[in-house]
């Protein structure tokens, strides 16, 4: 089955509000490639790419990942209800831990820097 762009935003939108998450669906009229969303949870602030499946990002969407985490924050691409399974799954851990399950891997980290 194949995941379709607007059912993962939405079904991140109600899992994140529901754990007690702020995100906003964020336009910028001054700069391209800004990611879908801005989401907020307690201290941490991340961003989410959202794609169809085997969706990729465009050249400018990897410019403003790599600006981010050079600034220090998170951008994700979420693409597969796995994925969004494992970011929610990894974000209650180290909320209730404090610290970020091991063995959550790297696939949910939006490409490399380049």
């Amino acid at each position: 089955m194949f995941d379709l762009e607007k059912e993962l935003e939405r079904s991140w939108a109600r899992c994140f509000k529901k754990d007690g998450g702020v995100q906003l669906k964020f336009e910028s009229p001054s700069m391209n490639g800004v990611a879908d969303r801005i989401n907020f949870l307690d201290t941490w602030c991340f961003f989410i790419e959202f794609k169809r499946h085997d969706g990729r990002a465009a050249h400018i969407q990897i410019h403003f990942a790599n600006m981010m985490r050079r600034q220090g924050f998170k951008v994700y691409l979420i693409d597969t209800t796995r994925r969004l399974d494992d970011l929610l799954y990894a974000y209650r851990a180290q909320r209730m831990t404090g610290y970020w399950p091991p063995y959550i891997p790297e696939r949910l980290e939006l490409l490399h820097v380049v």
